[in-house]
């Protein structure tokens, strides 16, 4: 990548820092970046193992922040830490007049000096982390050192004993293993990973997310799941049990494996999305992309983009002005794998009659309370009953295409 204005470009590689698999069970945050006085000799060891693996480095410069990142903090649509770091050394130029030097970031009374690439730390991250740094210099320069870096770094790569020194001692972890790698390196052990894992549509999307931000891209996966990419952003529908039993002619347990497979794929794949910094956008499940290329799948899926929310609410029966209200009862329906699915609500009258019923599902786990909350403050201010049955189960009717409210004697599967 270049800076037209200096004449200047970049290329980035990392140092990976594979962590022992208890420590990413336990869930164990990520340490913290390091003060600057440790920041700049591990910049210096890493420039040293560098100089050592190439060629030829003199005259290049060298940014890195000095802190842990999960890797999907790095391979992220545009690789905007890459660009970051680039504008930071550029700013670091005295009289923008470029100068090779080693510069490592540091965090000062405890913060990190460029709040927007600043570690997330998100509990059991890894186990592979990684320390991204780039090099910076003359267009022609960087070109060249760019194939080196392709060419030696993932087979020669292995890390200095100054720089396996200052990993160990300031950020007080034990690695089981150092190595330089380039992003390219990178993507290729995560598409192995995913297509291990039985996910190859996942790498897919973040491929074009990668490396082809400007073109349409539609993946379906045989759960049903249907994923239309724009660059970072990636349209989904999102289908309720009805509407999912409507689409297929199924029995009821067929229904119920078919539907809970479909949900646990999207919530895998939205969970790995958004963790490289990829948007998705909930669609209705009505919405048809039948017969529609990559294109007109994207128009029509732009078209019809839901608005953000934590839950998603599909009406059974209107509501009916909430007076006299004697019960509000809602039924939890879960697998034991996934959790709740959906809530049927059901809101009676003091006369027996049914004022209210819908399904209300939630979108990510903030919406499992938010529904709950919703219902239950809403009984106490009118005076009613509140009550929450979990049967361990989805409740379905008697034909087995819908949800309804468990009152002991429904289906539960």
């Amino acid at each position: 990548m270049s800076d037209l204005t200096t004449g200047l470009s970049a290329t980035a590689a990392v140092l990976t820092v594979e962590l022992p698999f208890n420590d990413v069970v336990r869930g164990d945050k990520p340490p913290a970046p390091l003060e600057r006085a440790q920041a700049a000799e591990l910049g210096e060891a890493i420039s040293t193992d560098l100089r050592q693996i190439l060629d030829d480095i003199e005259g290049v410069g060298l940014i890195l922040p000095a802190a842990l990142y999960d890797l999907t903090e790095v391979l992220r649509p545009g690789l905007p830490m890459i660009e970051i770091l680039m504008e930071v050394y550029r700013g670091s130029l005295p009289d923008s007049q470029f100068t090779p030097h080693v510069l490592s970031l540091g965090t000062h009374g405890g913060r990190f000096p460029i709040p927007s690439i600043a570690p997330l730390r998100r509990p059991g991250s890894g186990p592979l982390l990684g320390i991204p740094f780039v090099f910076v210099g003359e267009r022609e320069r960087i070109k060249e050192l760019g194939e080196q870096l392709e060419s030696r770094l993932l087979e020669q790569g292995r890390a200095g004993m100054q720089t396996d020194h200052c990993v160990r001692q300031y950020f007080g972890i034990e690695p089981e293993n150092l190595a330089y790698a380039t992003i390219h390196d990178l993507c290729a052990v995560l598409k192995v990973q995913l297509e291990h894992s039985g996910m190859p549509e996942l790498w897919t999307l973040l491929e074009y997310a990668l490396y082809r931000p400007g073109e349409a891209q539609r993946v379906s996966l045989p759960s049903g799941n249907l994923f239309i990419q724009n660059g970072a952003r990636v349209y989904s529908p999102f289908y309720t049990f009805d509407q999912w039993a409507r689409q297929n002619d199924t029995t009821a347990d067929e229904a119920i494996d078919g539907y809970t497979n479909w949900a646990r794929q999207q919530r895998i794949f939205t969970a790995g999305l958004e963790a490289h910094g990829l948007e998705l956008v909930r669609i209705s499940g009505e919405t048809s992309f039948e017969g529609l290329c990559e294109n007109k799948s994207l128009a029509r899926a732009e078209q019809a983009a839901e608005p953000e929310a934590d839950y998603f609410v599909e009406t059974g029966l209107e509501p009916q002005a909430l007076e006299n209200v004697s019960i509000i009862a809602l039924t939890e329906h879960s697998t034991e794998d996934l959790g709740p699915l959906a809530y049927t609500v059901l809101v009676q009258g003091k006369d027996g009659r049914v004022l209210h019923l819908s399904n209300e599902y939630p979108l990510r786990p903030e919406g499992i309370m938010a529904i709950r909350d919703r219902w239950r403050l809403r009984a106490q201010q009118l005076k009613a009953e509140y009550d929450l049955a979990r049967p361990g189960g989805i409740v379905l009717a008697e034909d087995g295409q819908h949800l309804v409210p468990y009152i002991g004697s429904d289906t539960t599967h």
